[in-house]
């Protein structure tokens, strides 16, 4: 077990600050929901709950994670995402570059200025794209066959049978997105770029996820002589998470015949579509194959544009050398010095010299994909204290301290910095054996 001090963070809130519905998760796995009020540094946190008439006070070295609730944040989505020497991740916009440090603009902490020698690369390029589809609120658009209903915002299953809808102009590459739980085993499928708005056998072009007991497997089924072929299995059966619900995402690119998979926020694999022509169908469709009894629940569902260009250059390989790298949205890569960033036409432009090039390169900034810069000496400064930031940011911390609306961040590398309080969803434990991100993703 590790000693309470090392994961502490001092909490001083103010009395008029509303925490409703936070949630403390025990390591045995039990919860707590009520009104965070402190977390005392190296001893306990204190929690105000229906279940008891005065505010508990729990040991801190049995917290594994403390969520936190918000009203809804309005803050725009940022553009480009910094990562650190230490793999913390901060969603931002760039603002400029220069010789000695990186200026950007975030949600959590406003403008920061960041010394380069603790900066592993930026992406840029990541403005969230248009949302085709969000909800559900209801059946409407929807074919429902007997065995689904509308609940709580929720479609559930009580028996076999799908639900369908198609998406007029679903683009070529998009992102499919749901929270899946479960009651009982699963026996579950979604089938996306679909021209049938059934589920089950057929000879009909789509492919579809499938999730039963022994785990996960995408497929590709067709109108072909070979109506289904494998795609991929992955080894994740229902007994594997520590709760019944996983939050899926699908990521398709129909131009390059290519499936992301992830599960919580992780990337599980990448398969490719064995057939020369992918599907062009454009319904998505939830089939449960549940006899009887509430079985499925799909709710989170979140259809959007996606640009498959950037996650293939990250995905990438910074390439040979200890200096800067650059990757443009052409897959141009260009190895050597990045200067720093200027205003020219009316735009920002990177000024980046290569020894290739007598003269400094410049690269407009809207067309660069990623920037890798020098290898630091080191990369040994994380905590075991994570912060799950809206945006898919994380920041290390060895303390944190509330006051009012606003959060003092004790990090690794940055020192003190100040971010706001509805910034911060959670706050969890790393896992022992994890190098790079938090144990538990945000839903």
């Amino acid at each position: 077990m590790r000693s309470a001090s090392s994961i502490a963070c001092s909490l001083t809130l103010a009395v008029g600050c509303s925490l409703s519905a936070d949630e403390v998760r025990l390591e045995d796995g039990s919860t707590i929901t009520g009104s965070v009020l402190g977390l005392d540094a190296g001893t306990s946190l204190l929690i105000e709950a229906d279940i008891s008439a005065k505010p508990l006070s729990l040991r801190a070295d049995q917290i594994r994670k403390v969520s936190f609730t918000h009203e809804e944040n309005t803050e725009p989505g940022r553009d480009a995402t910094l990562m650190l020497v230490n793999g913390d991740r901060i969603p931002c916009d760039v603002i400029g570059i220069s010789d000695e440090s990186l200026t950007i603009m975030t949600n959590a902490g406003g403008q920061l200025s960041i010394d380069r020698s603790i900066v592993s690369s930026v992406e840029l390029g990541m403005q969230p794209r248009r949302v085709i589809y969000q909800g559900p609120s209801g059946l409407e658009d929807w074919k429902v066959e007997d065995g689904w209903q509308f609940e709580e915002n929720a479609f559930v299953s009580e028996g076999d049978g799908s639900i369908a809808r198609p998406f007029e102009g679903l683009p070529e590459s998009f992102s499919l997105s749901f929270l899946l739980s479960w009651s009982q085993n699963p026996n579950f499928q979604v089938y996306f770029c679909s021209s049938h708005d059934e589920g089950g056998g057929g000879k009909h072009d789509r492919y579809y996820l499938q999730f039963n007991k022994a785990g996960f497997e995408i497929k590709r089924q067709s109108s072909g002589s070979s109506p289904y072929q494998s795609l991929g299995i992955i080894d994740r059966p229902p007994k594997s998470f520590g709760e019944p619900k996983a939050q899926i995402e699908l990521r398709v690119d129909r131009d390059q015949r290519l499936i992301h998979f992830y599960i919580d926020g992780k990337l599980e694999g990448s398969y490719d579509d064995p057939l020369p022509k992918p599907p062009a169908g454009n319904s998505v469709v939830f089939h449960s194959n549940l006899k009887d009894g509430e079985g499925h629940h799909i709710q989170n569902i979140i259809l959007k544009e996606w640009d498959s260009t950037g996650d293939r250059h990250r995905s990438e390989d910074r390439g040979e050398g200890d200096g800067d790298a650059l990757i443009d949205y052409e897959g141009q890569r260009f190895s050597g010095k990045l200067l720093q960033t200027s205003e020219k036409d009316g735009g920002s432009v990177v000024l980046f010299q290569s020894p290739h090039f007598p003269k400094a390169l410049e690269i407009p900034l809207d067309q660069v994909s990623t920037i890798f810069m020098a290898r630091p000496s080191g990369t040994e400064n994380r905590s075991e204290l994570v912060l799950n930031l809206g945006g898919g940011g994380f920041l290390s911390a060895t303390d944190c301290r509330f006051a009012e609306d606003k959060v003092k961040v004790e990090h690794p590398l940055l020192g003190s910095i100040e971010i706001t309080r509805d910034s911060l969803l959670s706050m969890v434990k790393r896992a022992e054996d994890d190098s790079e991100t938090p144990n538990e993703d945000e839903e």
